[in-house]
C-alpha cells in the first residue's frame, strides 16, 4: 500500500518529485548535447576544413536566415554549450529558454524540409516546462543558491 500512496503523491518536493526532474533535465540534457550539438559541431567544423556539405547550413539559407553559415553555427553552439549546463543543472532557466528558441526553428526547419517535427516538438516542450521548473533540488543552481543561503546566514551570525 506504500507504495500506492508514494505513486498518488502530487507534492513537487518530494523525493520521487526530485529524481524525476533530475533524470528528465539530464537526459534531455545529454540527448541534444550528443544527439544534436555534438553532430553537428563535427558537420560544421568538417565544412571549414574541408569544404565538406553541410546540411545544416543549406537548410537554414533555404529558411532565408541572414548569414546561413554563422546561424548554422549560433544553433550548434547553443545546441553544443547549453545542454551539458542543462544537464548539471546550472543556469537551467537560462540555457531552458535559449534551447526553446534554438529547437522551435528546428520545428519550422522539419516542416520545410518535409520531415516529422515531433522530435523537436517534444524537446521544446521539455524546455518549455524546464524553463518554469528551473533545476529542481538535484542539481548546481540549487546547490549555489543553498551554498549562498548559508554564507548569508554565517555572516549575518557574525555581525550579531
Amino acid at each position: 500500500m506504500n507504495i500506492l500512496r508514494k505513486s498518488l503523491d502530487t507534492d513537487p518536493s518530494s523525493p520521487m518529485a526530485a529524481w524525476g526532474h533530475l533524470i528528465l533535465r539530464a537526459s534531455i540534457g545529454a540527448m541534444i548535447f550528443y544527439i544534436h550539438g555534438w553532430h553537428k559541431l563535427e558537420g560544421g567544423l568538417a565544412y571549414l576544413q574541408h569544404g565538406t556539405p553541410w546540411t545544416l547550413a543549406k537548410e537554414v539559407a533555404e529558411m532565408h536566415f541572414p548569414a546561413p553559415v554563422a546561424s548554422a553555427f549560433a544553433a550548434t553552439a547553443l545546441q553544443f554549450l547549453c545542454s551539458p549546463l542543462l544537464a548539471l543543472g546550472l543556469f537551467t532557466r537560462l540555457n531552458a529558454a535559449l534551447l526553446t528558441g534554438t529547437l522551435s526553428v528546428a520545428i519550422l526547419q522539419n516542416l520545410l524540409a518535409g520531415r516529422d517535427p515531433q522530435l523537436a516538438i517534444l524537446y521544446v516542450l521539455v524546455m518549455m516546462s524546464l524553463v518554469f521548473l528551473g533545476g529542481g533540488k538535484y542539481s548546481l543552481d540549487a546547490w549555489w543558491i543553498t551554498r549562498g543561503q548559508r554564507s548569508a546566514l554565517l555572516r549575518t551570525k557574525e555581525a550579531i
